[in-house]
């Protein structure tokens, strides 16, 4: 596996096991993309050309691909791009695949190869760009009336009353594993990432002469969206406010949204050591090892089922 640098991105590098990394991801489900479904045809949206931006192994696309004509695929990563074509081009064949920055999709819009998009998804990878750059190639690549959905989700929230324990001891267990990426103290991309989501991805703005219908919908608001505590960081997580006065925001406790109830150990482990691609790191793993059996005891044994949620955003915006 290609090791981080101090300036690295989390998924720039090669050697992911990218099918494993698929089965531990959150399936989003149809409820899900009808909210964003909803919000596109309020405003007459087209169904003709979905761009998926940082793709992966092609999981959104897959589903955008059953309401779109075709839908393009990009990703930085070219590892990332062979996964998705080798799991879609077959079944899938109207959607095509891109190795893009997001910061320069617009390129594959007007005058590109595939005209401008009647939807952009961004899902759980907004903070690793620039993001003022990236929402500008956005606005670029959406037709007018077009549709924004940038999606997150954060930290991992044991749901069921009664399980402090598990939780602190969860926190913990990520706090060990982020030890192998090094600090994230001095690294621009991954500062500015933890900044982004401790503020619940409000400082990322959508300007009025691009953007219109702004809506902010936030699910258990009242738990971290970061996966990292200031004191795990090494820094102290900063942000600015750049939401306009008519933008609409919702927040809701729900810990029915996106849950798992039958989460076992065994998952919750797959799920940490899917989360980044971790370097290899013997001490540190020996060190997760003991919290992972610290976990189990508090989850009610090996064959425990604990109830599991996240906290979520969905940013959703039209094209002006």
């Amino acid at each position: 596996m290609t090791a981080p640098t101090p300036n690295s991105k989390p998924f720039e590098g090669s050697g992911y096991d990218l099918d494993t990394y698929r089965q531990y991801r959150i399936i989003y489900d149809p409820p899900f993309y009808d909210l964003i479904y909803k919000h596109h045809i309020s405003h007459n949206g087209q169904w003709n050309l979905a761009h998926d931006i940082g793709t992966g192994p092609g999981m959104v696309a897959e589903a955008l691909a059953t309401r779109f004509a075709s839908v393009v695929a990009s990703d930085i990563n070219a590892n990332q791009i062979a996964a998705a074509r080798q799991r879609l081009e077959e079944t899938h064949p109207n959607v095509k695949f891109e190795p893009c920055r997001a910061e320069d999709v617009a390129r594959l819009g007007a005058g590109g190869a595939y005209g401008k998009a009647d939807l952009v998804a961004v899902a759980e990878c907004i903070s690793l760009f620039k993001m003022d750059e990236a929402m500008a190639a956005f606005a670029e690549l959406l037709k007018p009336g077009g549709t924004l959905a940038v999606w997150f989700y954060g930290r991992l929230i044991f749901a069921e009353e009664g399980r402090d324990k598990c939780q602190e001891i969860y926190d913990r267990i990520v706090a060990k594993a982020v030890q192998k990426m090094g600090s994230f103290k001095g690294n621009p991309v991954m500062e500015a990432s933890c900044n982004a989501l401790a503020g619940w991805l409000d400082n990322l703005a959508f300007p009025k002469e691009d953007w219109c219908d702004v809506k902010r919908l936030k699910w258990n608001h009242d738990k971290p969206l970061g996966f990292l505590n200031d004191e795990d960081l090494g820094f102290k997580a900063e942000w600015e406010n750049r939401i306009a006065d008519d933008e609409v925001v919702e927040e809701r406790v729900d810990r029915d949204f996106w849950a798992k109830e039958d989460c076992s150990i065994d998952w919750i482990k797959g799920f940490v050591d899917n989360m980044l691609p971790w370097p290899p790191n013997a001490e540190i793993d020996a060190q997760l090892d003991v919290l992972y059996r610290e976990l189990e005891e508090a989850m009610g044994g090996k064959n425990a089922r604990n109830k599991v949620c996240w906290p979520v955003i969905l940013l959703l915006a039209t094209k002006q």
